[in-house]
């Protein structure tokens, strides 16, 4: 490969790793227990001739092994998200995504760590330094400063009900395994920092619940204020976007309620969920793959590209 191409020694944001990181089992549980169950009948067939293969059986255990340990490959879903980051590396064009969910997550950010410490216990600072290896780079939310065992990841949900749907998704868990090894190589420790994932439901913005609110007035044809069933609306939806009474009054005094009994405030312990994910040498080396992998498939459509401009 080319030493001189834009993507030769790119880095991947583990914010995006999970999309490297889809179909990294190149065969099924039963897959793998056929291949056992072929490979014991094949053993047995040196004692009892009657239990030899027939040809479709050694073809059938052929075909599974040598999938089973065949070359990597980056999946069609892994080589769509790379034609997206050409698209913005090479030249220099972006989709615009912008939504009331990802502007929450924005602004609540820190919200969420104040609700973990409030929670859990001791204190959540935001960390702002990036870190970078070789092969990714990132921010991890938090991390445990005192004794480097634990590293953060927030999310801030928009509503319950988002807050009750939440996972851990590939995308997160490959992100809190990307800041583990980076903490890991930036202070030099000597075991992987325990992954974690917190999902908090907090306040909502006063301009993001206006905005929201514009869009429901709108949506229901305009009516005018005194209307019965546009004020339910209002009402519902302030609900369900604040979730502290006093926190929001104390963050947000011009702010105007809707309603007028204030009483919808939800106890903190019930406004968090945590996922836990563990991070080991072969992780990494799969990350190291999948980085290796996606560079090659990069740097050959910037070769195309070249080419065919000369031609």
């Amino acid at each position: 490969m080319e030493t001189n191409l834009t993507f030769t020694n790119f880095k991947f944001r583990c914010s995006q790793l999970g999309h490297l990181m889809t179909n990294l089992e190149k065969v099924t549980e039963k897959q793998l227990e056929k291949i056992a169950e072929l490979e014991a009948r094949k053993e047995e067939a040196k004692t009892n001739p009657k239990r030899a293969l027939t040809k479709i059986m050694q073809e059938e255990l052929d075909g599974l092994i040598a999938k089973r340990d065949g070359d990597d490959v980056l999946p069609s879903g892994a080589k769509s998200y790379l034609d997206e980051v050409f698209r913005k590396e090479f030249w220099g064009r972006q989709r615009h995504v912008h939504n009331k969910y990802l502007e929450k997550g924005l602004y609540t950010e820190q919200d969420v760590l104040a609700l973990k410490s409030a929670v859990i216990g001791g204190f959540c600072a935001k960390n702002d330094e990036e870190l970078e290896n070789l092969f990714i780079k990132g921010t991890p939310d938090s991390f445990d400063v005192d004794n480097l065992t634990l590293v953060t990841d927030t999310k801030s949900c928009y509503d319950m009900e988002s807050f009750d749907g939440a996972e851990l998704t590939t995308i997160y868990t490959w992100q809190l395994r990307g800041y583990s090894w980076l903490l890991r190589d930036r202070f030099n420790l000597p075991s992987f920092p325990y992954g974690e994932l917190f999902y908090g439901l907090v306040n909502t913005p006063p301009h993001i619940i206006e905005n929201e609110r514009n869009n429901l007035f709108y949506r229901m044809g305009a009516r005018p204020d005194d209307d019965e069933e546009w004020q339910a609306v209002k009402r519902q939806h302030e609900k369900n976007c604040i979730f502290d009474i006093n926190l929001f009054k104390e963050h947000y005094p011009e702010y105007t309620f809707v309603n007028e009994i204030l009483d919808f405030t939800i106890p903190e312990q019930f406004r968090i969920t945590t996922f836990t994910v563990d991070v080991n040498e072969t992780h990494i080396a799969q990350m190291i793959q999948r980085v290796l992998l996606a560079r090659i498939y990069l740097c050959e459509k910037e070769v195309d590209i070249y080419k065919r401009n000369k031609a």
